[in-house]
């Protein structure tokens, strides 16, 4: 499995691409919203790992982004956010396509499962 991870905190990216690379998977990094979303707009990963909370480009203005281009269909994008974001917030980044929200700390091991169940749905 391919993973794009886009977080701003480095110790967050340095965990998750550690552990999936234990589990056998492959992962694409970066702390860069911007840089994330050229990304997303340039190559099609298995899932993707998209923190709300960073400064350059949030992650709702990333999604924002792949909608109106209609590249979000071409994405399986799981959010991920510490803070406590607003239904209204949560049910209209779902209907752009965002397949999960996720709360942090996340649990690995329920993450792993997850994201094969994602790529199995396929």
């Amino acid at each position: 499995m391919k993973v794009c991870i886009i977080d701003d905190e480095v110790s967050n990216i340095g965990i998750l691409a550690k552990f999936l690379k234990i589990k056998g998977h492959e992962s694409v990094t970066t702390i860069k919203g911007k840089e994330g979303l050229s990304f997303l707009e340039n190559e099609i990963f298995d899932v993707t790992l998209l923190d709300v909370d960073i400064p350059d480009m949030s992650g709702i203005d990333i999604v924002n982004a792949l909608h109106e281009s209609g590249r979000i269909k071409d994405q399986k994008i799981i959010i991920f956010s510490a803070a406590n974001m607003e239904e209204k917030v949560l049910d209209d980044l779902k209907g752009k396509g965002v397949i999960d929200i996720l709360k942090k700390p996340m649990d690995l091991s329920e993450l792993i499962t997850k994201l094969e169940e994602i790529v199995k749905s396929n």
